[in-house]
């Protein structure tokens, strides 16, 4: 092969027409169609700057694990869970049985017991302190009410922190 003829995977220059200009080092889209298949692939299948990958790996992970916190904090246990096991109606007031279940048997806890009218307003608030001490503590609290009550619930616990 001669120095002067073009390589066999070119076309033969057009009559009129300039051929490419190339510069060391840098690409154009007029490079890339003379490119063989093996330099193709070279350029195709070169890495970027190695640091993006393991930022990227950080970034997924990081956000899997904000993902978890967030779930277990809506969906994981509670650390007090209050439920009303029994109930006592007379005309002015009810009586509220309550079994309270604590990971932390040696704090303290208070709970906000209601009573409730036929329309679900709150007529009656009573709150209530567990000393420390025992993991399924339960009490017993009358509620006085203005009107007769129609039910009672367990508004809110949680621990004291003084």
């Amino acid at each position: 092969m001669s120095a002067s003829s073009p390589p066999p995977h070119s076309p033969p220059p057009s009559p009129g027409v300039n051929p490419p200009r190339t510069t060391r080092g840098k690409s154009s889209v007029r490079d890339a169609r003379r490119l063989t298949p093996e330099e193709y692939r070279r350029r195709a299948y070169t890495r970027g700057p190695r640091w993006v990958m393991p930022v990227l790996v950080a970034l997924v992970v990081l956000a899997g694990v904000g993902i978890a916190i967030g779930y277990y904090r809506n969906f994981g246990s509670k650390p007090i869970n209050a439920e009303v096991t029994a109930f006592t109606i007379k005309q002015d007031s009810i009586k509220l049985t309550v079994d309270v279940t604590r990971n932390h048997p040696d704090r303290a806890v208070s709970c906000v017991l209601n009573a409730q009218a036929r329309d679900h307003g709150v007529i009656g608030t009573v709150t209530v302190r567990l000393p420390a001490g025992g993991k399924n503590p339960t009490v017993t609290r009358t509620i006085p009410t203005k009107t007769r009550p129609y039910a009672g619930e367990v508004e809110s616990c949680s621990y004291v922190t003084h």
